[in-house]
């Protein structure tokens, strides 16, 4: 098994539709989808990323992860 992390600039579209693809095939929640994630990373201002495994060049596993840009002062 294969694992990367790739920042959502990073991935293809092509990409993007393997993950939410994989993640409907699977039962996934709606939480795990590229384009929520990417409107939780907009509005928590965080950078949003993916890990990937991969088993013989086949998407098996995935994990969006928001880490945080700056904090910030009350």
């Amino acid at each position: 098994m294969k694992v990367i992390r790739k920042s959502i600039n990073e991935l293809s579209e092509s990409e993007k539709t393997e993950i939410d693809n994989f993640i409907e095939l699977n039962n996934g929640l709606i939480f795990h989808e590229t384009k929520f994630n990417e409107i939780a990373s907009e509005i928590f201002n965080s950078n949003l990323s993916f890990f990937l495994a991969y088993t013989d060049k086949r998407l098996v596993g995935i994990c969006p992860v928001h880490s945080i840009k700056e904090s910030v002062e009350p």
